[in-house]
């Protein structure tokens, strides 16, 4: 939970001795979360401060997005929904081991609420924060996602579904699952949040699309 976790880690062997699946050139696209702990590093050593505080004192501060950290250690836990998974004979169980480590701080560990992602959402379909520019060059598709019909910008996966353009994320962890996604075209924004490993919110963050859109 220390400071120098993140750090730590990217100077790891095991980031240190990882290699490319192929040159940046090809466009070619693999999701890693070690290029977020290394882009968190980056942002740690440019602006001096922990990459859990740059991001507290310049997005959740100025947003006013209170119920937000990175921290996971920081939170009031009895505020917070406990992870679950199925068991074998399909009931549910709290998973052993809250799935947070610090060193994943920039790819994983942020928890929020709705209320929060409402007010990220604004941001995002205002261009707050960042420069309008910078929205879009991080909407431009910049390589195709294998097997998905999608395309990826700089961390903003984007399709194309009843005939507009949608940006988003999901989010994965042990016990956890979520999906953010916007429509800047009709200034609608849609997260579904579970606490349970293997929720299809992906899915039914595309239906309620699907019947948004179709209407």
């Amino acid at each position: 939970t220390d400071d120098g976790a993140l750090l730590r880690y990217v100077l790891s062997p095991e980031v240190r001795e990882a290699y490319l699946l192929f040159d940046p050139e090809e466009g070619k696209f693999a999701y890693s979360n070690i290029g977020y702990e290394i882009l968190g590093a980056v942002i740690a050593a440019v602006s001096g401060k922990s990459f859990e505080d740059y991001v507290a004192e310049n997005i959740f501060s100025p947003l006013g997005m209170d119920n937000s950290d990175l921290l996971t250690f920081r939170r009031n836990m009895d505020e917070v929904c406990a992870p679950h998974e199925k068991t074998k004979d399909n009931n549910f169980a709290i998973v052993k081991h809250f799935p947070y480590n610090r060193a994943h701080g920039p790819s994983s560990t942020l928890t929020s609420n709705l209320d929060d992602m409402a007010i990220w959402a604004r941001a995002v379909l205002g261009k707050k924060i960042l420069k309008p520019s910078t929205f879009d060059e991080a909407w431009k598709e910049h390589s195709i996602v294998p097997n998905n019909q999608e395309r990826i910008g700089l961390a903003w996966f984007r399709r194309e579904q009843k005939g507009y353009f949608l940006y988003g994320h999901e989010g994965t962890d042990d016990g956890f699952r979520a999906s953010f996604w916007v429509c800047p075209e009709l200034d609608v924004s849609i997260t579904v949040c579970s606490n349970l490993s293997g929720a299809p919110v992906k899915r039914i963050n595309r239906g309620i699309f699907d019947r948004l859109l179709s209407d």
